[in-house]
């Protein structure tokens, strides 16, 4: 497990030249300072960027380990207008390397079910699903079901890990959940 962290502990010079040709990335420092490649300066989708450093800025400290429900998957899903981009997070020396890229969904998936899949994998509960979706329940256990057989996964507990694992969390439905849940908390301490 150990060398499995290890080993993503590269200069983010190596992480750049191993990117996709068409790759847009940028780096993000420890202080949440960001930078752009040389090579990557012309990205018109300033939104990826935008929504990568607030996500790592709550969830990729590498100052410590976290629990799964904490941590930063390491690639995600975006969408800017009609295409889906690919939004990779990559840990290295004093920072975050974020790349992204246009891509298919995993699996098949419609944008739609991805959607679903997404919000369940933060913990959505089907009614919280269908009132931001402004679809109803039935619609959303039939995404579910839909989902669960695209991806083979027997239960909600295993898709949800699977979409952490597999890029299938939406990066702006993270960011609107670590958002939500600073409004709470902070409801929370006024009480």
């Amino acid at each position: 497990m150990l060398s499995a962290l290890v080993d993503n502990w590269e200069t983010p010079k190596s992480l750049i030249e191993g990117l996709e040709e068409h790759a847009c990335s940028l780096f993000i420092d420890d202080k949440g300072n960001t930078q752009r490649p040389h090579r990557h300066e012309a990205c018109i989708f300033g939104r990826i960027h935008e929504l990568s450093n607030i996500a790592v800025r709550k969830y990729g400290n590498i100052d410590s380990l976290h629990v799964i429900g904490a941590r930063l998957p390491s690639t995600c899903w975006c969408l800017c207008g009609e295409i889906v981009h690919r939004v990779d997070f990559k840990i290295c020396h004093g920072g975050w390397l974020v790349s992204h890229v246009p891509a298919s969904l995993p699996f098949g998936l419609t944008i739609r079910q991805a959607e679903v899949c997404s919000l369940s994998a933060i913990g959505m509960t089907r009614t919280q699903i269908a009132d931001i979706l402004t679809i109803s329940a039935r619609t959303v256990d039939r995404h579910i079901e839909n989902i669960l057989e695209k991806t083979f996964a027997r239960n909600r507990i295993e898709l949800a890990y699977l979409a952490a694992s597999s890029g299938l969390i939406n990066l702006d439905y993270l960011v609107a959940h670590f958002n939500s849940a600073q409004c709470h908390k902070k409801g929370g301490e006024d009480d």
